[in-house]
């Protein structure tokens, strides 16, 4: 079975993997590099988290054998990702898995949380 990796979030290992050595670059160790280049691997399954200045080719990207689903920002703070709502549409479209987030800023936490299920609608079929 194929393993999903969140791409969007492989950097959060990095500073646990590294040891910064003043007279050396950063030196990671393996298992941390296979966590850095996880399209190395031809059994890993990709998810794209795609920013929302970022063109896509929608129908390239689903016919890449190993990209299985987009995960994408729908809310920052009080604000909503103008590239959300579209991208949902062509991601679903082209039968891909499809999640949202929301990225959590110092607003009052419960106004963020429901403009983030104001702004994500319906969410039936989401990962």
């Amino acid at each position: 079975m194929k393993r999903f990796l969140l791409l969007g979030f492989i950097g959060v290992c990095a500073a646990s993997c590294a040891t910064w050595r003043p007279e050396k670059a950063v030196v990671a160790s393996s298992a941390c590099d296979a966590l850095h280049s996880p399209w190395r691997n031809p059994q890993n399954a990709l998810v794209i988290d795609a920013y929302e200045k970022n063109a896509i080719d929608w129908d390239k990207l689903a016919t890449a054998a190993r990209v299985a689903g987009v995960i994408h920002r729908a809310t920052c703070g009080l604000t909503a990702d103008n590239s959300y709502a579209a991208r949902r549409i062509a991601a679903k479209r082209r039968r891909l898995l499809w999640g949202s987030y929301h990225v959590g800023t110092t607003n009052d936490p419960i106004q963020q949380a429901d403009f983030y299920l104001r702004t994500i609608h319906d969410a039936r079929g989401e990962v």
